[in-house]
């Protein structure tokens, strides 16, 4: 038997942006650094037959994106799924190779639990008193945390992407008030 697929979110990475390093206290001291350190996460923690959902802001650059975005799909053997964030709007064609792309967000189930992915945070969502969660990027970890409703930008989980268990676990530590 194969092993099992996991299920991983990121974004917000803003690969070839220098402002983001001093915008969001990054700990690199160039963009080669901070992308280096990004991918190199990413590949360390998605497996081949992995799922990812990548909630945009991939580059700042479409160039970047085209060279990018291929390795990133083939890596976890296509099961990629790219929501388009507000930094990647101007580069539509760069965004080709997403075997899975939404423009704005979408509503989905990730094994039994309800989804709501979206670049924006949302205050709101699709069964938001039903049990669904939102999970985002955009806000770098800026906003006050809401039950239900996690940032998976790379800003706040280290630079790496974000497993669904790791997801569930903040949920269930926010309904256990432990914001």
């Amino acid at each position: 038997m194969g092993k099992a697929r996991r299920v991983w979110f990121t974004g917000d990475w803003h690969l070839h942006h220098t402002n983001i390093i001093k915008y969001c206290k990054r700990p690199f001291k160039t963009t080669e650094e901070m992308d280096c350190a990004i991918l190199q996460n990413y590949k360390d923690t998605v497996g081949k037959n992995d799922t990812v959902y990548f909630l945009g802001d991939l580059a700042m650059d479409g160039r970047c994106t085209m060279a990018i975005l291929p390795e990133l799909v083939e890596h976890c053997g296509g099961n990629f799924t790219f929501i388009v964030g507000n930094h990647d709007r101007d580069k539509p064609k760069s965004l080709l190779a997403a075997p899975t792309l939404y423009e704005f967000g979408v509503n989905t189930k990730v094994g039994p639990q309800d989804v709501t992915l979206c670049h924006y945070p949302l205050e709101s969502w699709h069964k938001s008193c039903h049990g669904s969660i939102h999970v985002h990027g955009h806000s770098h970890g800026r906003l006050r945390e809401i039950p239900y409703r996690v940032d998976v930008g790379v800003d706040c989980w280290d630079y790496k992407p974000v497993s669904l268990k790791q997801v569930m676990e903040s949920v269930r530590g926010r309904e256990n008030g432990q914001l």
